[in-house]
């Protein structure tokens, strides 16, 4: 399969506040604090597969997401889609690129603008990207739509507040798909949403995938939706990747601590089975004020001389499974 994405270097740093003395205080500048939301990320995604992008609540799922469909600008990097770099493209070009890649939002109901019906936000892009603008050509295809994701023509003038959380989400995935985009990013699309709801979401979007050939980037705090939807899965800790690789693979071997703690706090359906809880202790280190060396240092329980010195680089340990952790790579 070719590559459809591929990001290098990724980085996104936002300023805190600034230290230090105007002029008017001795001659002395400013100094900016970052918070290094992302930091030099680095994976990439194969046509018509779905990658699944892990971690806990901060870690810089999202803004990773942002940085790459250019909803944020991302502070350096590359982002290459279909063998064209994004990261630095002309605001106004932006069109051009989204017609091929777009979002579905985690929250429906903020992603969906309440005085639009269902019908005028279907359309919407239609018009936008100049695919249809023939009034019934334009009704029919907003029809289709709505029964691509299980609803249906009754749906068309109905507004936001008038439907549930999964007939929401089912608009926001239907808008999203409605330009016949090539790579779609799922940011925790049934986080919002009941057992039952996310369940018959997560069924769609495999269908979806399947039918229409899309690639997917999904990001999800559940593991077993990962493991569900995505053929890969890349594992986020304070800003970086930290481990990659086939999802069997690493739900049945985790090389790194940090997934390996993930893993085991996935529940598991049968009362009787024993779930060996591993638990990192100690506080999460602000992104303003990282450590030196592992940023796990201080929650791993396998740290040793050089987690304190060297940062770990992701490096390829077995076919298609890489890890930055000194220990592993080490051995």
């Amino acid at each position: 399969m070719s590559t459809i994405l591929e990001v290098k270097g990724l980085k996104k740093y936002f300023i805190q506040k600034k230290t230090g003395f105007s002029w008017l205080k001795g001659g002395k500048p400013y100094q900016a604090l970052y918070l290094r939301a992302v930091d030099n990320v680095n994976f990439d995604i194969k046509k018509g597969e779905a990658l699944g992008l892990v971690g806990e609540s901060g870690c810089g799922k999202t803004t990773t997401a942002k940085c790459i469909i250019r909803l944020i600008d991302p502070t350096d990097g590359q982002i290459i889609f279909k063998g064209e770099d994004i990261a630095s493209l002309p605001k106004k070009e932006l069109k051009r690129i989204r017609k091929h890649m777009q979002y579905v939002f985690q929250d429906p109901v903020g992603s969906l603008n309440p005085r639009m019906n269902v019908k005028n936000l279907l359309a919407e892009p239609l018009r936008n990207f100049g695919i249809l603008k023939d009034k019934n050509e334009v009704e029919e295809r907003v029809i289709n739509l709505l029964e691509t994701v299980g609803l249906s023509e009754e749906h068309m003038n109905k507004l936001p507040r008038e439907l549930s959380g999964g007939m929401k989400q089912r608009v926001g995935i239907a808008r999203a798909i409605a330009a016949n985009p090539e790579f779609l990013i799922l940011d925790e699309p049934t986080a919002s949403l009941d057992v039952s709801v996310g369940a018959k979401i997560l069924n769609e979007l495999v269908d979806l995938q399947k039918r229409l050939n899309m690639t997917y980037l999904m990001i999800a705090h559940d593991l077993s939706v990962i493991r569900y939807v995505c053929n890969r899965v890349a594992v986020m800790y304070l800003g970086q990747i930290v481990e990659t690789g086939d999802v069997e693979e690493i739900f049945s071997d985790p090389l790194h601590p940090y997934t390996e703690a993930l893993l085991s706090a996935v529940p598991i359906p049968d009362p009787w089975v024993k779930i060996k809880r591993i638990d990192l202790k100690g506080e999460t280190p602000s992104p303003i004020n990282l450590p030196r060396g592992c940023r796990l240092q201080n929650r791993c329980p396998y740290v040793f001389s050089a987690c304190t010195s060297d940062e770990p680089e992701l490096v390829e340990v077995k076919n298609g499974h890489s890890v930055a952790c000194h220990l592993k790579s080490k051995s």
